[in-house]
């Protein structure tokens, strides 16, 4: 706030699973729609001033973001007495992946975001276990404890179901911890035995078509690399690997 003015500055977030070649363009036509919307409700802080907006996507999609981030990008060359006239347009990218692949983000860099990137992109059981143990450190202090139990529920609803193998018997009990420290213990005690228990699950099913439906959910409900879904799944790395490519 300067003087008696208020500034406001909006965030438009847009959540990403794929890749859109034009997300420029909706990102242009979501600010616009926003500026519509202002004007007509008159919810303008000034009457002939448009307040700023910060148009930020977030995706998690496995491949790497390879979208134009300018509208410029996505409009054919102009003349140079036209250039002047067209549109443009950017937006703010978080590819978690390569976030928490960049060498600038440490893993004991301490912050929050990074931390639920590196959980969601963990490349194995000690990274899930290791990165809540560090959550449990920053957060100890008594002035963290909603935050602490925030983190709880959104591991233990979000996920874990993708972590332990369908028909555990452990889901009623995860889903009893309201506390960080108790979810980071039990993680330490009995995540060794799911990699077992996923590839006895993908046994029982049998056959081959079996083998393939395990690979296929251990693609989707993991972060385990190819060569290790082809080992639990008893296939073929190609086999694995052409399954990603479908997915």
């Amino acid at each position: 706030m300067l003087g008696s003015l208020r500034h406001y500055l909006y965030l438009l977030i847009e959540f990403q699973s794929s890749v859109d070649p034009f997300m420029a363009l909706r990102i242009m036509t979501y600010v616009g729609l926003l500026y519509q919307d202002l004007v007509k409700q008159r919810k303008l802080a000034s009457k002939r001033s448009l307040p700023p907006v910060l148009p930020i996507v977030l995706y998690n999609g496995e491949r790497r973001w390879s979208a134009a981030k300018e509208l410029s990008e996505l409009i054919h060359p102009a003349a140079a007495q036209l250039a002047r006239y067209q549109p443009s347009q950017s937006y703010l990218l978080l590819d978690e992946g390569a976030i928490v692949a960049d060498e600038r983000w440490p893993t004991d860099t301490r912050n929050l975001v990074a931390a639920i990137f590196r959980l969601e992109y963990h490349h194995s059981q000690q990274d899930v276990i290791d990165t809540i143990g560090q959550l449990v450190e920053w957060l100890k202090s008594p002035g963290q404890a909603r935050l602490r139990r925030h983190f709880a529920t959104w591991i233990k609803r979000v996920l874990l179901p993708n972590w332990v193998p369908g028909g555990n018997d452990d889901h009623e009990q995860w889903q009893a911890l309201n506390d960080l420290e108790e979810v980071h213990t039990m993680l330490s005690e009995r995540a060794k035995r799911w990699p077992e228990q996923w590839k006895q699950k993908g046994l029982e099913e049998g056959r081959e078509e079996g083998r393939l439906e395990a690979a296929r959910n251990l693609l989707a409900r993991t972060a385990m690399d190819d060569r290790e879904i082809a080992e639990i799944c008893e296939l073929e790395l190609e086999q694995v690997a052409e399954l990603r490519r479908q997915a």
